[in-house]
């Protein structure tokens, strides 16, 4: 019986882990139709990981120029001939009833577009870091309503997830211009679209972190600015009708997203991605209409090296504080030690 589905892998210099991910696709419960495979300018031989594999569906595998995996999903949709699709990302993996579970509503519903669920995340090696990783975060599931949608991030993974064909050739697929942002943009298109979606709360798949995949980069801030730019493009305030979706959802959004940065720079001691992210701030702050304490925080923000040297001696003294605040005992002829000033 044929379960009308096929499956897409993007491939960019994923020999590590490709052999993993398209056996997961093999122990599926419901198998795919096909699997096709997208090498998007491997230099590492990834594709040399597939000889030899039997596989119980037909494979099919292009090559291309390097494009970014958004080239490369739709590619591999447009020469789909099923009515529903399966991503997979190279370093990520289904558990075996991920198809079986994720396609039913789609079977029983013509209006759904897609269906999704949570996932775990792991380390390198598979180690579960987080199960059911979508619940480390306060995000709303499954997508009901447009504000929502603008406010938060739809933190929906292509690979924990099954889409109707239709619903992404309505929307024209993803956007090739993002790199990083290209999941949340296509998932928001299809629900403006009027498409319904429908959220597992266990995990069917595994998330697989890692340093070629971390959303920290320059790269990623460029996209972000880009995909910013698209939503209050896309959805201006509107104060004749009430409605302030720049104001009251994507500027508070994407300061917090850039606070979060700002501070991944102060850890990992790069100030000059804290200084970068710290323009972005100041725009999404005006644009929220954020009030004078805002100003006073973003005026010292200037100086990323002061607040971690600030930061850093908080920590030092309240190490010293706590070590100096145990039990202890007089020292043979000494005095007794003094409490830090550090509190």
């Amino acid at each position: 019986m044929k379960s009308n589905i096929t499956a897409i892998i993007p491939v960019y210099n994923g020999r590590r882990y490709l052999r993993e991910a398209v056996e997961s696709i093999a122990h599926q419960t419901l198998l795919p139709d096909r699997l096709i495979v997208i090498d998007d300018g491997s230099t590492d031989g990834s594709l040399e990981v597939l000889e030899g594999l039997a596989l119980a569906m037909p494979l099919t595998v292009q090559t291309q120029v390097n494009a970014g995996q958004a080239a490369s999903r739709n590619k591999g949709i447009a020469l789909a001939d099923t009515e529903f699709i399966a991503l997979l990302d190279q370093d990520d993996v289904w558990y075996p009833r991920h198809l079986e579970v994720l396609v039913q509503p789609l079977r029983e519903d013509p209006d759904v577009g897609w269906a999704y669920s949570n996932c775990d995340s792991v380390a390198e090696d598979g180690t579960i870091l987080n199960a059911r990783f979508l619940d480390c975060f306060p995000i709303t599931h499954p997508k009901r309503d447009l504000r929502t949608c603008l406010s938060e991030e739809m933190f929906i993974l292509p690979s924990a997830s099954v889409i109707r064909k239709r619903a992404i050739e309505a929307v024209q697929g993803f956007d090739e211009q993002l790199v990083g942002y290209e999941d949340d943009d296509l998932f928001l298109r299809l629900f403006v679209e009027g498409w319904g979606n429908v959220y597992f709360p266990e995990s069917h798949s595994f998330w697989r972190l890692h340093g070629a995949n971390t959303i920290i980069s320059r790269r990623m801030i460029a996209s972000r600015r880009k995909f910013s730019a698209k939503l209050m493009a896309a959805y201006p305030d509107r104060p004749d009708r009430n409605e302030y979706w720049v104001r009251d959802c994507i500027a508070p959004r994407f300061y917090s997203l850039n606070m979060a940065q700002y501070k991944w720079g102060l850890m990992t001691r790069d100030f000059g991605l804290s200084r970068e992210v710290l323009v972005d701030m100041r725009k999404f702050a005006a644009l929220a209409e954020r009030g004078a304490a805002t100003s006073i925080l973003l005026f010292f923000l200037k100086y990323p090296l002061l607040i971690w040297t600030v930061l850093l001696g908080k920590r030092a003294c309240a190490a010293g504080a706590s070590l100096l605040a145990r039990p202890f005992k007089r020292r043979r002829g000494g005095k007794q030690r003094g409490r830090s000033d550090c509190a």
